[in-house]
């Protein structure tokens, strides 16, 4: 479980660590909203990249001859690119807050998702970018990429004679999983300034201190 929760206190006790509610500002107020924070990550995360933006991402020209990746499966990979900045959101709230605040979170996070990618999906491609997201998170539980690897190329790259190449030359983990974590550090970067006014790294500094004081403590 992630030290952030530390910072948040038992919820239902008062503590030391937990702002009155007059000093509750408007940044705090989004990021302790599911809604709230869905909207602002849509905004500002997801949905801030343009479908160009995700296509230029994509592989080139050279690598589309090189591997047989059709103009089908490049614009697959751009609009994949939107599913998995969500799917970096959701493991972030996933892994550092309570079950109902993520389950709400992802409710309310999907459906601008999903309209965004049906609206520059290929023709009569039929896909459910929530069941996938499901499938994503169950492979990412794995120490290994390969599930996360193979999910990505079915997805992505469906009719390709060299899917088998583009799995060991890493183009999943470099394309797909890497832009996962991109996000993730994002969105961690982001609920931090909202939460407590400081990025990630200061909270993280925060944490470690408090960690060695209580270490000096307890000896």
């Amino acid at each position: 479980m992630s030290f952030l929760k530390r910072f948040f206190g038992n919820k239902d006790e008062k503590t030391d660590q937990q702002a009155p509610t007059s000093f509750v500002n408007e940044n705090q107020k989004v990021a302790d909203s599911p809604e709230l924070f869905a909207d602002w990550i849509n905004k500002y995360v997801i949905l801030s990249q343009s479908f160009e933006d995700d296509l230029s991402l994509a592989p080139d020209e050279e690598q589309c001859n090189r591997l047989s990746i059709s103009r089908k499966e490049r614009t697959l990979c751009a609009n994949e690119n939107v599913l998995l900045r969500a799917l970096g959101a959701c493991l972030f709230v996933r892994n550092n807050l309570d079950e109902h605040y993520y389950l709400l979170f992802r409710e309310l996070l999907m459906p601008l998702v999903i309209e965004r990618m049906e609206r520059h999906a290929p023709y009569r491609h039929c896909d459910n970018p929530s069941e996938a997201l499901d499938q994503y998170l169950e492979e990412l539980k794995s120490d290994s990429n390969v599930g996360f690897s193979m999910t990505y190329i079915d997805r992505v790259y469906p009719d390709t004679p060299n899917s088998e190449s583009i799995f060991r030359q890493g183009i999943p983990v470099h394309l797909g999983l890497k832009h996962v974590m991109n996000s993730f550090e994002i969105v961690q970067d982001g609920f931090s300034r909202l939460k407590f006014g400081i990025p990630y790294e200061a909270l993280e500094k925060l944490n470690n201190v408090l960690n060695e004081s209580e270490e000096k403590r307890e000896d």
